[in-house]
């Protein structure tokens, strides 16, 4: 089985700079916990496998970092 990090990063190759709550969507359906999508971008992103930046809409998106194309 995956992990919870795999899975976040694959989303993220077919859904750049999707949002915490929307990659919780996808993995958990609609009324699904964003937080523990939350902390697992978040240790992605002390890792430096992702970047979390605002989107132009305002809202934080995750994005794959260079690292992780390698």
């Amino acid at each position: 089985m995956a992990s919870l990090a795999d899975a976040v990063l694959e989303l993220l190759r077919k859904n750049p700079g999707s949002t915490d709550r929307e990659l919780a969507e996808i993995l958990h359906g609609p009324s699904g916990d964003w937080r523990d999508i939350s902390d697992q971008c978040r240790q992605l992103a002390e890792t430096g496998l992702v970047v979390r930046r605002l989107r132009a809409d305002g809202i934080m998106g995750n994005h794959l970092s260079n690292a992780t194309d390698a």
